[in-house]
Parts: structure tokens; sequence; C-alpha cells
């Protein structure tokens, strides 16, 4: 109808919004700069170059564009 316009705009921004919010929850930080920083600290004892991955928000991306 006459709407439609404005629906989709509102749709994009709360697309892009939720985009920021899963990237922000699902990234992760850890502080490899540590000293007494091992690859057993990180999550599964995955790799630090995976964990640096992981941290880039990109697991929040690939979420909510296949949910939204």
């Amino acid at each position: 109808g006459r709407n439609l316009p404005g629906f989709m705009v509102g749709r994009q921004m709360t697309v892009t919004l939720c985009f920021f919010v899963a990237g922000r929850i699902l990234s992760i930080t850890n502080n490899f700069d540590d000293d007494d920083h091992t690859e057993a600290d990180n999550i599964f004892g995955w790799s630090d170059g995976f964990q640096t991955f992981l941290g880039m928000g990109f697991l929040g991306a690939i979420l909510t564009t296949v949910l939204a």
C-alpha cells in the first residue's frame, strides 16, 4: 500500500541495528598481551588466530544475515 516505502526503511534500520547488537554480543574479547596467557585460556582451547577471528564480530554478522 501507501506505507510500503516507510515500512522498508524501518525494516532496514531494524536489521542494521540487530546486526550491530548481535555482533557486539557474540564477539569475544581476550587479552593476548598477558604474560601468563596460553592457548588453553582460549574458548575450547582454539588457537589465538581463531580467537581473534571470533572477536571481530563476524559470527554475529553471519547469524543476523541468516536469521533476518
